[in-house]
């Protein structure tokens, strides 16, 4: 391919070229005859065969409470299944261990990581670059050249696609193509044609971005919480006072920008419900004040859980929040939802870092409610 990169003259305007990349990953453990051969049974609950009238119950219908949470955000964990609540509890410690001065040091070795669910093991991967497709991956036709094309770099045969399915990577909108070619090729009868072996995984990153965007739109780009005391945008005009107007800004600030100012601004909170409670407890007006007093790790754990739960929405924020506006504090409210967004980014990137799937699937319920 030639990608001239002349600058467009009157006489000679500027071509426009569309290449795609790919890149293959082998899977590890995988029997292949045994945990992929199932494009059969997809075909038979799959809303796309129109051999199947539309109002068959054996239609499989994506609902929220297929992947909802059997147990509420703050239940406390089980011996077997340990719950976001002490997910973010190990938050609250580590916040303290790391940021809240040197005299919490002492607890680095006790922290130890959060207990995990159905973590993915450390393992060397490798991924084979493909050939690069002149194919334009923002129209239909374009989504079915590359995957015509990486058939045949992969070497498909219509007798694998009859049987086993293959797993698509790629960003949202390669979903939504792909998804529209599906339904475009109903009349189809072979599996290669009718696509029934694409299963699209969903790019993690992309739903991290989505989060720190919501994040923004919630606790940032309402015009009337710039001037609310200890607001998200206190803190901007504290961290990043020159870029102020990127946050103010219609489209918001950039993701690396956004990303840091979750992490500052939980940080922050999180710091001053320890100095809350620690004056509480313990008569002490800072945290070098607590550190000074020498408190030992039980002490940690039980106020890191007490904040996990007293700093969180709970079980009773519904009925709070519906109270009138005179008997309900407000500001304590807006702090109880930031902080659990926030704690929630947190796990979020921590869960994605460390492979921790069986917390990520736990995650997305969550998220479904933010967007």
């Amino acid at each position: 391919m030639e990608f001239p990169i002349a600058h467009p003259t009157p006489d000679h305007q500027k071509s426009h070229l569309s290449a795609t990349a790919a890149t293959f990953v082998p899977l590890i453990d995988v029997d292949r005859a045994r945990d992929l051969r199932f494009t059969e049974e997809l075909r038979q609950t799959s809303e796309y065969n129109i051999d199947i009238p539309p109002d068959d119950p054996q239609i499989y219908k994506p609902h929220i409470n297929d992947i909802l949470p059997q147990s509420p955000l703050t239940t406390p964990s089980t011996e077997d299944r340990p719950s976001l609540y002490e997910a973010f509890a190990w938050h609250v410690r580590f916040i303290l261990i790391e940021f809240g001065g040197a005299g919490f040091a002492k607890f680095k070795s006790k922290l130890g990581k959060p207990a995990s669910v159905q973590s993915l093991p450390v393992t060397k991967t490798a991924n084979h670059p493909g050939h690069a497709m002149h194919a334009d991956e923002s129209t239909y036709d374009g989504n079915w050249e590359v995957l015509m094309n990486v058939g045949k770099q992969r070497d498909w045969t219509d007798e694998e696609l009859q049987w086993f399915i293959e797993l698509f990577h790629g960003n949202l909108a390669t979903r939504e193509h792909l998804e529209g070619l599906r339904r475009m090729r109903v009349i189809e009868k072979s599996a290669k044609n009718h696509l029934d072996f694409i299963i699209f995984i969903l790019g993690l990153f992309h739903l991290k971005m989505a989060a720190a965007n919501a994040y923004w739109r919630i606790h940032v780009e309402p015009k009337d919480d710039h001037d609310e005391p200890s607001g998200v945008f206190e803190y901007i005009n504290y961290l990043r006072p020159k870029a102020t107007t990127e946050f103010a800004a219609k489209n918001g600030p950039s993701f690396c920008s956004m990303h840091e100012i979750i992490y500052h601004a939980t940080w922050t909170d999180i710091l001053e419900c320890w100095s809350i409670e620690a004056k509480k407890s313990f008569g002490v007006d800072t945290l070098d004040g607590f550190a000074e007093l020498d408190p030992n790790w039980d002490d940690i754990m039980s106020i890191s859980k007490h904040i996990a739960n007293k700093y969180l929405p709970g079980d009773d924020f519904g009925y709070e929040r519906d109270q009138e506006k005179t008997r309900r504090d407000t500001v304590f409210k807006n702090l109880r939802v930031r902080n659990q967004h926030g704690l929630l980014y947190l796990e979020l990137a921590r869960a994605m870092n460390w492979g921790d799937v069986g917390h990520l699937l736990e995650l997305f319920p969550y998220y479904i409610t933010i967007f």
